[in-house]
């Protein structure tokens, strides 16, 4: 019985594992597509004023604030 309850607690110790290095994995894709966004938007002027007339003051977290804040929170 001591056995199967040690298998148990390995299985699901590996699983945290896992699910930690997965939730790390999308987190730094996500980090990555940010960066993206906001060199394609401090590069392309149509992109700037797309953003400055559709979403109007919320546009200025597409220079890179919106990554540094993310990248903030990742190392916190």
């Amino acid at each position: 019985m001591g056995d199967r309850l040690d298998m148990d607690r390995l299985k699901q110790e590996q699983m945290v594992k896992r699910t930690r290095w997965l939730v790390w994995a999308e987190s730094l894709v996500i980090l990555g597509l940010l960066v993206w966004v906001s060199l394609e938007y401090q590069n392309n002027l149509f992109l700037q004023s797309w953003a400055k007339a559709n979403i109007g003051p919320v546009s200025f977290l597409l220079n890179g604030t919106l990554a540094g804040l993310y990248a903030g929170i990742l190392l916190g």
